[in-house]
């Protein structure tokens, strides 16, 4: 358990510096940067439950959870996030 749990931090905390980095990378200035890092630890909690899932059915490799945090947290702040207005 203590193993999950170390996991679980670590998907958090890959997550928040994901969102946190998208922030500087973002087109334009965003009203609430802390939204940002939210959605980043969001994506992280639901990164770690996909791979979670991916090693109870198909013995998925460790390797793979980091790729699954980060290109989650790319789909909900990027193509799939929040619309800009253009000003």
């Amino acid at each position: 358990m203590p193993t999950l749990l170390f996991l679980f931090l670590c998907a958090l905390l890959l997550g928040a510096a994901t969102g946190y980095l998208f922030r500087f990378t973002a087109r334009g200035a965003t009203s609430r940067p802390s939204r940002l890092v939210c959605i980043g630890m969001l994506g992280g909690i639901v990164g770690t439950l996909i791979f979670q899932l991916l090693v109870n059915t198909t013995g998925a490799p460790l390797w793979l959870l980091p790729l699954l945090i980060v290109s989650q947290v790319w789909l909900w702040l990027g193509p799939f996030g929040p619309k800009r207005h253009a000003s």
